[in-house]
C-alpha cells in the first residue's frame, strides 16, 4: 500500500544507525522511526510469555506495543529470509534443503537464540509458497515503485 492510500506522507530519511533514527524521533525530528525488532529485556520477556498467545501480529516481548496495521488497517511490513538455488537445481536437492532448514529452524535453541536477534520464525515456508510470496511482493511493490514515480539511480 503507498502512503498515498493512507494520507500519510511518509518522507523517508534513511539512518546509518538505529540509535540516529530514535534520537530524531524522541527529540521531535522526525515523527514515527521504523526498526528492526532488539530483543526485549529478560524481565519483559516472562511477563509477556502470557500474552502472546492472545495478541496475534504484536511482536514477540512487545505485545504492549500496538502493532501498526492495528492504527493503519492493511498495513503490513514483514522482512524475511530466503536460501535459493540457481535454476536447474533438481527438485529432490530443493525440497531436501526445504526440509533440513524447516527442521533447523523449529529446533527449540534455533528459536530461542533467533529470538534473542529480533527474528522470530515459525519454520521454512514451501517453495512454492516462497515462489508465490515472492510474486505477491513483485506485484505489490513494483506497483508501489511506479504509482509513486521511484527511478533508479
Amino acid at each position: 500500500m503507498a502512503e498515498q492510500d493512507r494520507g500519510t506522507g511518509v518522507l523517508t530519511v534513511p539512518y546509518a544507525t538505529m540509535p540516529l533514527g530514535i534520537q530524531d524521533t524522541l527529540a521531535g525530528r522526525t515523527q514515527l522511526v521504523i526498526l528492526a525488532v532488539p530483543p526485549p529485556p529478560a524481565h519483559q520477556e516472562r511477563r509477556a510469555a502470557s500474552a502472546r498467545r492472545e495478541l496475534r501480529g504484536r511482536v514477540p516481548g512487545y505485545e504492549e506495543v500496538p502493532a501498526i496495521s492495528e492504527s493503519v488497517p492493511g498495513f503490513e511490513l514483514v522482512g524475511w529470509f530466503l536460501v535459493v538455488a540457481p535454476t536447474g537445481t533438481p527438485n529432490e536437492i530443493v525440497l531436501r534443503v526445504n526440509r533440513e532448514m524447516d527442521r533447523i529452524l523449529k529446533d527449540p535453541d534455533t528459536v530461542q537464540r533467533l529470538r534473542g536477534l529480533g527474528f522470530f520464525t515459525e519454520g521454512a515456508e514451501t517453495p512454492e509458497a516462497v515462489a508465490e510470496a515472492i510474486r505477491a511482493d513483485t506485484a505489490k511493490w513494483g506497483g508501489i515503485v511506479k504509482e509513486i514515480g521511484i527511478q533508479p539511480e
